[in-house]
């Protein structure tokens, strides 16, 4: 279609492969492309979707079992196109408008705890429009939410963890994050500056704690501001990464195979795609840019050829098409990451990992950076753990159908403490750390502080 502005990936029939789904404002249609498994795809079949349909959610709105597709566009809050389970679809049904303003992002949740998808969208005249599913396909009235200024996109997580989808919201304004009742309502928000004119959102766990993170392509600012999550629904200030010029939006993967997230971005201005490869603590290397199509604006990432590696779809607004970046790099990920520890003095410490992708596999752990001879099983076990044992343990994992893919696991921290309370001196009272004169030495000192604040 005519200034294709966003993408998203999904298995429509069922099948196991992706397929691409391209909103295009100008022709007014969502553009459905079937996946063949091996990264390339059918003629487009388009739908038409409203005045300048905005990015497209996938759910199962009617409870059919089969995949529909909804859309924020400008006349009108959102469309809903109903799946007849072999990738095709019924001609739009609307949502009413419930006021003035024109739709620019869309979720899909369930809010309200009847096991229905339900929708939230932005709208340019500064609010959030959730509209509850009334189970066939069609939503009831809708419930308005402050949005802040010219809002463009929405995500729907449960970021606090209280098993209710909650809402983060950019706009002019920064990000603001809703935290859901469960009966469809919403509180009060919560705001978070970031750059300048944020036009994507994504969520996910950065820093492999468990806890949501949300990360923002500022348009303007020509950088990604990244929160990080408290658990609470609560975020860090953000920090800002150099993602391109004009990045138009975002996709969390993990694309190097490292089992740590990574970002990627589509650049309006100079036309690239641009990836920052995640450290694993939420914390990104430097940008990497990859070219692309005319003037791209939407991406997304997923399998597209069956090799266990995430590729990436882009939607080329000045092209009128899109770009499919097929992964060359490693197929190694990890399902099991090492853990961080801490062991009592002369105890035994294990650290375990397991690889997926294409194997057999060899292992190398390291301390340091540094190599450790003979460690060379998926399980490194230390005995009698002291002091000089201590440090930062990763394995890096081969593969050996391809030695020359690589992948290195998370860090894991080891450290040590004392048996018991008794190992801990006290000032004024001798015991085998003190000194003469019954106080601590200036070593014996170190070692208490160290083991003081170890836990002991």
């Amino acid at each position: 279609g005519a200034t294709p502005g966003a993408a998203a990936v999904a298995a429509l029939p069922g099948a196991g492969r992706l397929d691409a789904i391209i909103s295009s404002g100008q022709s007014a249609d969502l553009s459905v492309k079937l996946g063949n498994g091996d990264g390339t795809f059918q003629p487009a079949v388009q739908y038409a979707a409203g005045y300048r349909p905005s990015v497209a959610a996938v759910a199962d709105f009617n409870a059919d079992g089969n995949l529909d597709l909804a859309t924020a566009n400008f006349g009108a809050p959102a469309a809903v196109l109903l799946g007849l389970g072999d990738g095709t679809f019924l001609p739009a049904s609307f949502i009413g408008s419930s006021g003035g303003g024109g739709g620019t992002g869309i979720a899909s949740a369930d809010f309200n705890a009847d096991g229905l998808p339900d929708l939230a969208l932005t709208r340019n005249d500064n609010v959030v429009v959730v509209v509850l599913n009334l189970g066939n396909g069609t939503f009831g009235p809708a419930s308005l939410l402050p949005a802040g200024t010219n809002p463009q996109a929405i995500a729907a997580r449960d970021l606090n963890g209280d098993g209710r989808p909650d809402l983060v919201v950019v706009s002019a304004s920064g990000a603001r994050v809703f935290l859901g009742s469960g009966n469809g309502a919403f509180a009060a928000p919560q705001s978070y500056a970031v750059g300048v004119n944020p036009t994507g959102v994504a969520v996910g766990d950065l820093n492999g704690d468990g806890i949501p993170d949300v990360v923002a392509n500022n348009q303007d600012s020509a950088n990604a501001s990244v929160l990080l999550g408290n658990g609470d629904g609560t975020f860090s200030a953000a920090v800002h990464y150099p993602c391109g010029n004009w990045p138009g939006s975002v996709a969390i993967a993990d694309l190097n195979g490292d089992g740590r997230p990574d970002l990627a971005f589509a650049n309006h201005i100079p036309s690239a795609a641009t990836v920052l490869l995640g450290n694993g603590d939420g914390t990104f290397a430097a940008p990497a840019s990859f070219t692309e199509g005319d003037r791209p604006f939407g991406i997304a990432a997923g399998d597209l050829n069956g090799d266990g590696r995430p590729d990436l779809v882009v939607a080329n607004y000045w092209g009128n098409n899109v770009s499919v970046l097929l992964n060359t790099g490693p197929s190694i990920g990890f399902g099991q990451q090492p853990q961080s520890q801490s062991v009592v003095v002369g105890g035994p410490a294990t650290f375990s990992a397991a690889a997926t992708g294409t194997g057999p596999f060899t292992y190398q752990w390291r301390r340091n950076g540094v190599p450790i001879p003979g460690a060379t099983a998926s399980t490194l076990t230390i005995n009698a753990v002291t002091a000089a044992r201590v440090g930062s343990y990763d394995v890096q994992v081969r593969g050996g159908c391809n030695p020359t893919a690589v992948a290195t696991s998370s860090p894991a921290v080891l450290s040590v403490r004392g048996c018991n309370p008794a190992d801990v001196a006290t000032v004024g009272s001798p015991d085998p750390f003190s000194g003469p004169d019954g106080f601590l030495t200036g070593e014996d000192f170190d070692a208490f502080i160290i083991l003081f604040f170890q836990g002991c």
